[in-house]
């Protein structure tokens, strides 16, 4: 999973990177996709039509 491109073909339009695809790598379906920063965390929205889910990531603190 490491190296996976999970989002692809965004582009910026007010602040909010969208009119691209997210990957589900469990089942391998492409959804529409937006993301966009909220309260130091990164939402990422798939959708199919009217549902949608959002998740929000945050990024790991390096182990050394």
């Amino acid at each position: 999973m490491i190296g996976m491109q999970v989002l692809n073909g965004l582009s910026l339009s007010d602040g909010i990177w969208q009119n691209g695809t997210v990957l589900d790598p469990e089942t391998g379906e492409n959804y529409r996709a937006k993301v966009w920063l909220k309260n130091g965390k990164l939402a990422v929205r798939g959708d199919v039509g009217f549902v949608y889910d959002t998740l929000y990531w945050e990024k790991q603190k390096t182990v050394r």
